[in-house]
């Protein structure tokens, strides 16, 4: 498994002022009512019968909601917005946009907003950036705004009180339009108004950061937007090795999503007990679009190829006398699998993969249980992803 993430020491930093809270020794006690504010909030979110007048009730117009939701649900969320920009930043973006704008959709406390700013400090410590907020909520932009001003840098922050479902759309465009855990909240009609605001407010060398819940409606929907952008002229720059239709909306108990490695806060470990959930990992499913026909492939490979080309969606299962995973670019959403005495020094690389990462495979042979490793096939890991 990959490398853990870690939360960057002043975001906690700033946690702990914002809410008075010591993390690193507060006892359970302090943390119940939260736990019980994230436990409604949870039900109200994930089951199918609440979540419809949940979602409309506008709950972050509550203070305690919304509280729960920055301690909780930003902190959970954070870091799954460093694999998307590592792998935007392969292409030179940051470089060539050291004054960056960007609007971020349904920004609730700021999740993707947080994120972006301390990566780019990290990153890019001398870049600019102008960040503009919209939010249905002025409670949580209230509290992105006091939480914001607790970090020492040289962003801007401007934040607008807007309904995307009735969004006004403005002239103003952006370098950088980015959007966390907001698609799953629209309406059919509200998702009209998202996308009339991606194509009217993004520059053209610009880029749109989508991050959703890896739950499989979720991720689903998010897949057919991005079929429908696709048929619209957009184009997927990752995490996807084709620009046909997802393959992964073929069978309809697929999806796709992925799963990093984190260290888990004790606070958040002593909430997740009390709220009955294992937030061991990060999973999320993401898209990176642009007007513009730009792919990771083109700066992580000697050219782009989606027939030799694969993005690696599955954890790699290994069995008694072989190893299988899913890899999907233009041949579709495949199962790929080396037999053990097929193994060779050419293609070895294949025993490590993980999931999402990028490989090229050479000599692919083609057999009724799906693709199959050769002992003569060519089996090489691409360097890619969150670095």
């Amino acid at each position: 498994m990959s490398n853990k993430l870690s939360l960057p020491p002043n975001y906690l930093t700033a946690l702990q002022s914002h809410f008075n809270i010591p993390f690193n020794s507060s006892p359970p006690k302090l943390l119940r009512s939260f736990a019980q504010t994230i436990s409604a909030m949870s039900s109200g979110l994930k089951k199918n019968k609440q979540r419809k007048e949940f979602v409309s009730s506008a709950y972050l117009d509550d203070k305690k909601y919304c509280d729960a939701y920055l301690l909780y649900y930003t902190t959970c969320n954070l870091l799954k917005m460093y694999y998307p920009l590592g792998e935007l930043k392969k292409s030179g973006f940051f470089n060539e946009h050291s004054d960056l704008s960007v609007l971020d959709l349904g920004s609730g406390t700021g999740t993707l907003i947080l994120s972006l700013s301390i990566w780019l400090a990290e990153n890019f410590p001398s870049s600019r950036a102008q960040f503009t907020a919209w939010d249905q909520s002025s409670v949580a932009l209230q509290t992105l705004e006091k939480f914001y001003k607790k970090f020492d840098w040289k962003f801007e922050l401007e934040t607008h009180q807007m309904d995307i479902e009735n969004a006004r759309l403005t002239d103003q465009r952006y370098d950088l339009i980015t959007g966390g855990n907001v698609l799953n909240e629209l309406t059919e009609l509200g998702e009209e108004h998202f996308v009339s605001i991606l194509e009217r407010n993004l520059l053209p060398d610009g880029f749109v950061i989508l991050v959703e819940p890896a739950l499989k409606n979720s991720s689903r929907r998010l897949l057919e937007l991005r079929d429908r952008l696709l048929q619209s002229g957009w184009f997927i720059y990752a995490p996807c090795f084709t620009h046909g239709s997802c393959p992964a909306l073929v069978n309809p108990e697929d999806w796709c999503h992925h799963d990093m490695p984190w260290e888990r806060p004790k606070f958040i470990e002593i909430l997740d007990e009390m709220v009955g959930h294992i937030r061991k990992s990060l999973k999320f499913s993401y898209l990176i679009l642009s007007r513009q026909d730009m792919h990771l492939s083109e700066f992580i490979a000697p050219e782009r190829n989606f027939t030799n080309q694969f993005r690696v969606v599955s954890d790699l299962f290994k069995e008694k006398g072989r190893r299988r995973v899913f890899l999907c670019n233009d041949l579709g959403r495949n199962e790929c699998l080396k037999n053990k005495r097929d193994n060779s020094e050419e293609n070895k690389a294949f025993d490590d993969l993980e999931l999402y990462d990028v490989v090229q495979i050479d000599l692919l042979s083609e057999k009724k249980e799906g693709k199959k490793i050769e002992k003569e096939s060519t089996v090489v890991k691409i360097e890619g992803g969150a670095n």
